[in-house]
């Protein structure tokens, strides 16, 4: 019987389930008669079903514990990846503001160089550019059927390529100048 007992204390759900299936055919087959093998059989599913359940449903709350433990990790980390990006910031916007105070656009350290350039860019309302075309997307986007949509997107990009040497800006597009920061 402790043979019989740890034999069925190490088998899976799985195993329970194919003895289950088994004994059904096996019951089939014998015209519903009982046969002691078969009542063992379905004392066995009967009894070791609920126990397998418990020790799975620990090993869950395990998980779940677990997951919950990752997820402060996560959090954490998350926390002191801003602050060390925060402090970052600070330091070069440190330096920058250092650096024009005294009219530097180059400061060579023993090991660094660190660099101030001054550059142009722009900046884009996207709300503003696409006004113009909302419109005309909705006349278009009128003749086609429901499973198909059309979305309007800024290429940042294009009118990063449209504006250079040109004196035409689109509505919505500005020129702006920054000063940018490099220490090698």
């Amino acid at each position: 019987m402790k043979n019989e007992e740890k034999t069925t204390q190490r088998m899976s759900l799985y195993d329970l389930q194919a003895l289950a299936f088994q004994t059904e055919l096996e019951l089939e087959e014998s015209g519903g008669e009982l046969t002691p093998e078969i009542e063992q059989a379905l004392a066995t599913t009967e009894t070791e079903i609920p126990r397998k359940i418990d020790a799975y449903k620990g090993y869950l709350d395990f998980l779940a514990s677990r997951k919950d433990q990752l997820d402060q990790t996560i959090k954490s980390l998350q926390a002191k990846k801003k602050a060390v990006e925060n402090a970052d910031k600070r330091v070069r916007e440190y330096v920058k503001t250092t650096m024009k105070t005294f009219g530097l656009t180059k400061i060579k350290g023993d090991v660094y160089t660190a660099t101030l350039t001054e550059r142009d860019g722009i900046e884009v309302n996207e709300e503003e550019v696409l006004e113009p075309f909302r419109s005309k997307m909705m006349r278009f986007s009128e003749g086609l059927p429901d499973y198909i949509s059309v979305e309007l997107k800024v290429s940042k990009k294009g009118i990063s390529d449209f504006t250079k040497g040109n004196d035409i800006m689109p509505a919505g597009v500005t020129r702006t100048t920054s000063d940018t920061l490099t220490i090698r």
